[in-house]
């Protein structure tokens, strides 16, 4: 990294400190809340859940156990498990649209602070299938600092909880049904589903923002 870069990075770092640092609505860094329900309603309405295609494990074997070593033939290689698939929607635009107007005003509030609409993330929907696991982690840093899993859909034995590892280090795990939601300190929180889905299906639609304030850095670390 040059040292612009670096120069700009410690001032995202002590940026973003001040906010979690002075955010009293923060808390302990996630809240569970209702999808508002015109997103959800447009969610629902242009999902193509009948065209699933295959998500690619690599780089994401870390985070999900979407891979597994291989035996005989293939030691010591990732063979994919296939237990996450992805499907969009008919106007995707028309999504993007509905979480700029009804779900970035949520987040400003939360934190008090606005975000960049151009920063916006979208990864999904992902569905989970049967006995996919959550590996403990944080999201990407600068790109992906606050951000929601939106509860789209599921048909599952047992509830699947996500965990969180909250700002005072306090251990708890957040239950979501569709139309439900959970915000985060997505590059800051750990959090994980530690047990293995029980059922054929869960589908989760991820979005994220960076604040306003924060500049982009090209150069890697």
């Amino acid at each position: 990294m040059n040292f612009s870069a670096k120069n700009q990075f410690y001032e995202n770092e002590l940026f973003l400190a001040r906010i979690f640092k002075n955010s009293s609505n923060l808390g302990i860094g996630y809240e569970k809340l209702q999808i508002p329900s015109q997103l959800y309603d447009r969610i629902q309405s242009l999902k193509m859940p009948e065209i699933l295609n295959e998500e690619d494990c690599y780089g994401r074997e870390e985070i999900i156990n979407c891979a597994k070593l291989g035996q005989n033939r293939r030691p010591n290689q990732y063979i994919p498990k296939h237990n996450t698939k992805l499907y969009s929607f008919k106007s995707p635009n028309l999504v993007l649209e509905s979480i700029q107007k009804y779900l970035k005003p949520i987040l400003e509030d939360w934190v008090n602070v606005p975000m960049n609409p151009e920063s916006l993330k979208v990864h999904g929907i992902r569905r989970y299938l049967r006995n996919a696991k959550v590996f403990p982690h944080t999201d990407a840093n600068v790109s992906h600092i606050f951000g929601a899993i939106l509860q789209v859909d599921q048909k599952v034995k047992e509830d699947w909880p996500i965990c969180m590892i909250g700002r005072k280090q306090e251990f708890n795990c957040i239950i979501l049904h569709p139309g439900e939601m959970l915000i985060y300190e997505s590059s800051t929180i750990i959090h994980f589903r530690h047990f293995p889905l029980k059922g054929d299906y869960y589908d989760n639609l991820m979005v994220h923002y960076a604040p306003l304030q924060i500049q982009k850095i090209n150069d890697e670390l």
